[in-house]
């Protein structure tokens, strides 16, 4: 019996299924590297979008996980907005996997805060975290660096991975593109998650098209 050939679409959707799985299981740990062996791997030139792949990671983490990945995603961002409330005097932003609702059993909870006071955004976290692991400066490039003055490790009130990353004030009206999906790294302030949680607590916030950034 003669095969059809997939067209482009159904080979799209192959690498990005199998793309999505080797993201979640921890094999690859970008977009393009899971893309390009997803495809070598199946044998198949035609590539996703990551739009594409993010839909599938979310299916496949559901599949995997049964009711416990909304549980996770609803209790990861209920921590965030504990955290940001206390950080509220530093403008915070929710960024990362938790705000665009695709998670792996490896995502923390991404928080950036607008100021050069380091020691009062640690001491704010006191009773708001679990435990505060450490914190670094960030020395790079200021292309590079994009603002950035400190990231600080945390483990969250329920265990969760927790990274907060200081940056300047100025920084606040200057967000980076997304590499991943091409948009605007905007995030989430305390009213607009606390509107999320409130209305959908389980939301995607991912950007719908073939974005091509890798």
């Amino acid at each position: 019996m003669i095969r059809k050939p997939l067209d482009r679409r159904e080979g799209r959707l192959m690498v990005a299924r199998q793309a999505a799985m080797l993201l979640y299981e921890g094999v690859a740990s970008e977009y393009k590297e899971a893309k390009e062996v997803a495809a070598e791997n199946l044998g198949i030139n035609t590539m996703p979008s990551n739009y594409e792949v993010a839909m599938e990671l979310r299916k496949y983490a559901e599949e995997v996980e049964g009711a416990a990945f909304a549980e996770r995603l609803r209790s990861m961002r209920e921590d965030a907005l504990e955290v940001m409330k206390a950080l509220s005097a530093f403008a915070p932003r929710l960024v990362g996997s938790v705000w665009r609702g695709v998670l792996t059993p490896r995502s923390d909870i991404d928080i950036e805060v607008y100021t050069e006071d380091l020691n009062t955004v640690i001491s704010k976290l006191e009773g708001v975290v679990s435990k505060v692991l450490s914190w670094e400066e960030i020395n790079l490039p200021e292309q590079t660096r994009l603002g950035s003055l400190y990231r600080i490790r945390a483990k969250s009130k329920r265990g969760y991975d927790l990274e907060i990353l200081v940056k300047e004030p100025g920084m606040l009206k200057k967000p980076a593109r997304c590499e991943i999906f091409g948009d605007l790294k905007k995030g989430l302030n305390i009213n607009e998650l606390e509107e999320l949680l409130m209305k959908e607590p389980e939301g995607l916030r991912v950007p719908k098209g073939r974005v091509r950034t890798g």
